[in-house]
């Protein structure tokens, strides 16, 4: 059932003790987003993620990551308010908050849903870049007990603290941008699983994370 009467809030910074109640918004609204995606990324940039605080009763009505990578590039992701508070403005409020801590960097974002990805082009001017894809697969993870290791030279090992920083180098190589929070934080993060491809120089040639979502 929808609130009808305006609530009183504020929008503040996230809190660690937030965390669990934000996972809870997200299952409300359907978004399969990386489980302990906020226990890492206020590591990066702790003043870039808020949320909507009902001050009457303390519960979290929304929320949005505004998250400044570096001088030039932010990225803003997460952004919804629970269904039954929508209608009163708040989650316009909540995104011009993160869009100002943002700035004038370069903002990038993936939308969720055709609606919003209308919303973020037609209303927000953000241009689509048609030939970049996400895809999201959903269902029970099972890793296969029999998958391929090892290759000719190659071997698949997990990333640790002796490792993580050659990953972190290759990581910038690739993408010119210094992600050395996230790829230690994710790394370290419980049940999921980070891997990386060496030669027999122990150079990186590659990585991946297995995350888990908050639908897991």
């Amino acid at each position: 059932m929808s609130v009808t009467a305006k609530p009183n809030y504020v929008i503040r910074n996230i809190r660690l003790s937030d965390c669990d109640e934000v996972r809870d918004i997200w299952r409300s609204v359907g978004f399969g987003i990386v489980k302990y995606a906020n226990e890492v990324m206020i590591n990066l940039d702790p003043n870039g993620i808020f949320v909507v605080e009902d001050t009457d009763s303390g519960k979290l009505l929304g929320y949005v990551a505004a998250v400044n990578l570096s001088d030039d590039l932010a990225f803003i992701g997460g952004y919804c308010v629970r269904p039954d508070y929508r209608g009163h403005g708040i989650g316009q409020k909540l995104w011009n908050t993160g869009m100002a801590h943002m700035g004038d960097r370069n903002v990038g974002l993936f939308a969720f849903t055709v609606k919003m990805f209308e919303i973020y082009r037609d209303h927000h001017n953000f241009k689509c870049i048609p030939d970049r894809y996400l895809h999201h697969f959903r269902g029970q993870f099972n890793p296969c007990i029999d998958i391929i290791n090892e290759m000719a030279g190659i071997s698949v090992v997990a990333i640790t603290d002796a490792n993580v920083s050659a990953v972190v180098e290759y990581d910038k190589a690739i993408g010119g941008l210094d992600r050395r929070v996230m790829i230690s934080g994710f790394a370290k993060t419980p049940g999921d699983i980070s891997l990386v491809a060496v030669n027999e120089r122990n150079e990186v040639l590659g990585y991946s994370f297995l995350l888990q979502t908050v639908n897991d």
